[in-house]
Formats: C-alpha cells, structure tokens, sequence
C-alpha cells in the first residue's frame, strides 16, 4: 500500500473533532457541522481539521466538496465555511490530497493530527 493510499484509508476512520477541545479559533464547528447539510447540500462531502505545526498554530481544513476549485462558487463556498471556522487556508481533497500536491496533508492524516467535522459516509460518532 502506498503511502497515499494509506492516507485514503486513515482518513476514513479519524475521530471527529470532540466539542468540549474547543478554542477560540473552533468554535463555531459544532454550529457548521450542525448545519452543514441543511445550508450546504450536497456541496460539501466532507472536511477535515488540522492545527500547523509552524509556530502560530493555524488551523487548516481539508475540504472534499463537488464544487470545483477555482470557480467563483467554490470562493463563497470557502467563504461561508470561514464564518464558522478560522482557518488559514481550506485544502481541496482532490487536488491536495489525491493528486498529492500537498504531502503535509498526508502527514497530518497518517500522524492522527486530522480531526473529522464532517464526512458524509459516516455518522458522527
């Protein structure tokens, strides 16, 4: 198995994100992830936290959604999802992580430092 591959399969089983580690900057997951299917749709299959390891800490999202990037709806896509959460940069799954363009992200996968907020094959546990 590859180490992507590996990721894929990691990524499906990593625990969601648990409401009562909240800080500041993630406070409003529980709000988004309550929310998300009723003011999203379809749009976002899943999203995934992570906190930088650089030494303000950002967060980072992973975003698996069937809006594609660069268009200007995937911009107000990204935009509605920074109400919720403060993010320094949202990842697209597809173009990050399938495509490997991004291989922190597979590192932070395979480390256990991705939570889940959502993931629309599984129940939030």
């Amino acid at each position: 198995m590859t180490y992507s591959e590996l990721a894929k399969v990691k990524l499906a089983a990593l625990p969601f994100y648990n409401a009562s580690e909240s800080t500041p900057k993630t406070a409003g997951i529980e709000k988004l992830r309550s929310e998300i299917e009723e003011k999203f749709g379809d749009k976002i299959q899943g999203l995934w936290l992570f906190e930088d390891r650089s030494d303000d800490g950002g967060l980072m999202l992973l975003l698996k959604s069937t809006v594609k990037t660069k268009t200007e709806e995937r911009l107000y896509l990204n935009a509605a999802i920074a109400e919720y959460v403060r993010q320094d940069i949202i990842f697209d799954y597809d173009r990050d992580l399938i495509q490997r363009e991004n291989e922190a992200i597979e590192g932070a996968i395979i480390e256990g430092r991705m939570f889940t907020i959502y993931d629309c094959n599984r129940k939030d546990e």
